[in-house]
C-alpha cells in the first residue's frame, strides 16, 4: 500500500523539492501539501494519512503547534520536521515533545529514511502493545425483592 504523506509546507520551492526527494524513494506516495496550520486543522478531521511531514516556521505558528494538534487526534502518526531551521536546541525540543526525526532541510536526502524508520517503529509498537479491551458489559441488576 503506498505510504501517505501529510506535507505542512509554506514555501513552494522546498515543496517542490521535497516531493521530488519522495517520489524518488517512494514513487507509488500520496502527497498532499499544506500551507498553514488551519488547513493541517482541518486535514487532520478529514482525511487519512500514515505521516506528517513539516517546516518549523509556519506562516502561522510553528510545527510545534501542529505536534500538539495530532497527538491529541491522531497519536500514532509519526511527525517528522524537515525544517531550514538548524539550531539545535529547537530540534532538541521538538524531539523530546514527540517529532519522530529532525531533518535539515539541506540533508533532505536523509528524509525517506527517516520516514521509514518511523513508519517501522509505529508498525513494531502496534504488534508488541495489545489493543485495548473492549469494554464488558455491566452484570445484570439484582431483581427487586
Amino acid at each position: 500500500m503506498p505510504i501517505r504523506i501529510l506535507h505542512l509546507e509554506p514555501n513552494l520551492s522546498d515543496a517542490a523539492l521535497t516531493l521530488l526527494t519522495l517520489k524518488s524513494a517512494f514513487p507509488d506516495c500520496s502527497v498532499e501539501r499544506i500551507v498553514s496550520l488551519k488547513e493541517f486543522e482541518e486535514e487532520l478531521e478529514d482525511n487519512g494519512f500514515d505521516v506528517v511531514v513539516s517546516e518549523y516556521q509556519l506562516s502561522d505558528g510553528t510545527a510545534d503547534k501542529a505536534l500538539k494538534l495530532l497527538r491529541r487526534q491522531r497519536p500514532s502518526v509519526p511527525f517528522i520536521v524537515l525544517s531550514a531551521v538548524r539550531e539545535t536546541a529547537v530540534a532538541l525540543k521538538m524531539l523530546e515533545k514527540g517529532a519522530a526525526d529532525y531533518v535539515f532541510k539541506e540533508h533532505r536526502q536523509h528524509l525517506p529514511s527517516a520516514i521509514q524508520e518511523a513508519l517501522q517503529r509505529v508498525s513494531t509498537l502496534r504488534q508488541t502493545v495489545p489493543a485495548p479491551a473492549a469494554p464488558q458489559p455491566e452484570p445484570p441488576s439484582p431483581a427487586p425483592a
